[in-house]
């Protein structure tokens, strides 16, 4: 099914996948600043909005595979480095999508969303603290989507964890004793 940047991005917000969604139109944002004429670059963008069209359609393999050929051409590209986590995230290799997003965080990416999906991983292998420091780094970091973090279903191992409502908390400004849902 084929859809527009717009209609994809109400699509993935009410389907839960956030994280795609911010970086889709992170990502399309971005693409729009870009100059597609320049030799060095324009090959690496092709294939890095390849990757972003996959992502959207969760087309993870393709994903990956696009978001690869875009790093050998432009191996300092952190949105590339972030599409190679989100699709390897996606396929479940989360050592492997870990230090994809160590990259883009390392490569000027947007740094709040690769911690917070570095913490997505480790809950998911069941590494709560490795997820709680990674959480609380993402919000020290800027991520500030509070619904999305009690809703997140790749955070549902440590929701019930003290230090996950104490950041909730934090993040609304109250102490409420139902912020550990």
């Amino acid at each position: 099914m084929i859809r527009g940047k717009k209609e994809t991005v109400k699509w993935l917000l009410r389907n839960g996948w956030w994280c795609a969604a911010l970086a889709i139109a992170s990502a399309a944002a971005a693409v729009q600043y870009q100059t597609w004429t320049e030799a060095k670059h324009g090959q690496a963008l092709v294939l890095e909005s390849r990757s972003l069209a996959q992502v959207s359609d969760q087309q993870w393999v393709d994903a990956e595979r696009s978001a690869r050929e875009s790093l050998r051409k432009e191996p300092t590209s952190g949105r590339a480095w972030f599409l190679l986590g989100l699709s390897l995230h996606y396929q479940k290799r989360f050592p492997e999508a870990r230090s994809a997003f160590e990259s883009s965080i390392k490569f000027g990416h947007e740094s709040y969303l690769g911690y917070y999906n570095i913490a997505c991983g480790h809950a998911l292998l069941g590494n709560e603290q490795e997820a709680l420091h990674n959480l609380t780094t993402a919000v020290e970091e800027g991520f500030c989507d509070v619904d999305w973090m009690q809703e997140d279903p790749d955070l549902a191992s440590i929701r019930s964890n003290e230090q996950f409502g104490a950041l909730v908390n934090s993040l609304t400004g109250t102490r409420n004793p139902d912020a550990m849902k």
